[in-house]
């Protein structure tokens, strides 16, 4: 009985997180996922990509599923008008951005800038890292109205997402507006619902701190295995997936690594760095591949190489910290303009 009363009172909790659309957990694991993004855009050494690109995206579509469960009484309509405003006004606004300067310095004409824009030919052009937007925009949407169903057709949806998975990969079909990436997305997507919906987080959260830490080792060799050892490096984008089973279990216990990790410090006043660059993803996912590409037009200037895409480890991990320190006092001055502006709040 009383285990009952500690689990309903978990899920309250949970349930007032959800409405207030905040769950500190998921702002620990975003702000991990955006400055491992960052980190595995700067090209670090082989082990790293393969440890990084087997679960940093999947993170992200996982969150996003785990308050899926708003969806289950809400209106389609209503959703499809909330993800225009903040997937897709985004995504256009810095895609303009983007193709304009390659337009106007020569390096692309209008139709692949608009090609790029549409997000054809599985390209969205030198700023890739804006594809995760339509990505989630198709994933969020139809996700939704899978969520309405009961759980077994849920699982058996789950199951041919990942055969349409298969087949994307096994063919290289890069379908247009980004409906590629759909299936992966969508199946992580419910990954994060199910472990909402199915009380595995509540279970997770309640285990003791020596399962936690054992788990997470077992989570770690799981990991190392599937994505690092045995599998190549995986990229959503350019549909590279050495072995989907492998890219699946790699990326779930990655999801579960990190999940446990967040619940962990979720009490540790070090922790608020991190919920800060997680409650500021998409400021830093649309912008940093300016600095990125600035960073690389100077050091070919200076040194006569373009370090951007000069693979090593240790320039890529002192670049990130480099990079995530000077977003901190930016993010600060933009989330003051967000409050003076709100058509700032759509687009960073």
């Amino acid at each position: 009985m009383n285990i009952q009363k500690q689990n309903l009172k978990l899920k309250k909790v949970l349930e007032k997180q959800l409405f207030n659309n905040r769950i500190e957990e998921l702002d620990i694991i975003k702000g991990v996922g955006i400055i491992l993004i960052v980190l595995g855009h700067l090209e670090p050494g082989i082990y790293l990509m393969k440890y990084l690109y087997s679960f940093h995206l999947f993170l992200f579509f996982v969150c996003s599923g785990f308050i899926g469960v708003r969806y289950e009484k809400r209106k389609i309509v209503e959703i499809l008008k909330g993800n225009i405003k903040r997937l897709l006004l985004p995504y256009i606004f810095w895609g303009l951005i983007s193709q304009s300067i390659d337009f106007f310095v020569g390096k692309i004409d209008l139709y692949q800038a608009v090609s790029n824009i549409l997000f054809l030919n599985g390209n969205v052009g030198w700023n890739a890292a804006l594809w995760f937007l339509v990505s989630l925009f198709w994933a969020d949407n139809i996700c939704a109205i899978i969520v309405k169903a009961n759980k077994v057709l849920q699982c058996i949806i789950g199951f041919l997402l990942v055969v349409l998975w298969f087949i994307v990969a096994n063919f290289n079909l890069t379908l247009p507006f980004g409906l590629y990436t759909f299936p992966m997305a969508a199946f992580f997507w419910l990954v994060g619902y199910w472990i909402n919906s199915f009380d595995i987080y509540l279970i997770v959260q309640k285990s003791n701190i020596y399962i936690k830490i054992v788990s997470m080792f077992i989570l770690l060799v799981i990991n190392t295995a599937c994505g690092v050892i045995f599998n190549d490096v995986i990229s959503i984008y350019h549909i590279k997936y050495n072995n989907i089973i492998l890219s699946i279990i790699s990326g779930v216990s990655g999801v579960f690594f990190w999940l446990i990790f967040a619940l962990l410090i979720k009490n540790n006043q070090a922790k608020n760095i991190i919920v800060f660059y997680g409650k500021n993803t998409l400021a830093i996912l649309c912008t940093h591949y300016f600095i990125l590409r600035l960073f690389g037009v100077l050091t070919q200037l200076l040194v006569g190489h373009d370090l951007w895409r000069y693979t090593s480890t240790i320039k890529s991990l002192i670049v990130t910290l480099v990079v995530i320190v000077m977003y901190y006092p930016v993010i600060i001055m933009l989330n003051k303009w967000k409050h003076k502006i709100t058509a700032l709040r759509y687009l960073l």
